[in-house]
């Protein structure tokens, strides 16, 4: 099997990309590119928070800010979550979270030392926990931070590799 951002493949972030026409599909003439684009990432963030089984008023705590994590915040949204925590080591990628789907942000440490899971609770005022935490980073540190931020009985979802 071949993966298209492993060694020796460099990714897919370029203009063009060759591979077989049997693994491309037409965009309908009302899907635009950039529309198009967002199809995969937004049934990885669609899977994800199924299978997390996340509910209407339930809190949420998202690791990473990137296009997976704030996909992954603006899905739980859709279906209903009151309170959504992103979490991120660059506040860029927080202010477009908060601006597209995330209630609650908070600056964290890249140091794995001081990131700690109780310690993004208080920011949502979630003092026994998240009902769901989706890490979107596959970071060690956040990973640990996520379990850690959980409510007793709460799900934990790892879609970042």
């Amino acid at each position: 099997m071949r993966f298209a951002a492993t060694p020796p493949y460099n990714g897919t972030l370029c203009r063009y990309y060759a591979l077989p026409e049997d693994f491309c599909f037409k965009l309908p003439e009302h899907v635009s590119f950039e529309e198009g684009a967002l199809v995969e990432p937004l049934s990885v963030a669609v899977h994800c928070v199924k299978l997390a089984g996340v509910r209407p008023g339930g809190s949420v705590f998202v690791l990473g800010a990137g296009p997976i994590g704030v996909l992954c915040a603006a899905v739980p949204r859709a279906f209903g979550a009151s309170t959504i925590l992103v979490a991120d080591i660059v506040q860029s990628r927080l202010d477009f979270a908060q601006s597209y789907a995330a209630t609650h942000t908070s600056l964290i440490s890249a140091d794995p030392l001081e990131l700690q899971g109780l310690e993004v609770q208080t920011k949502a005022d979630t003092s026994d926990g998240f009902d769901f935490v989706i890490d979107a980073t596959g970071v060690e540190s956040c990973i640990r931070c996520g379990v850690a931020a959980l409510a007793r009985g709460g799900t934990f979802v790892q879609v970042g590799i």
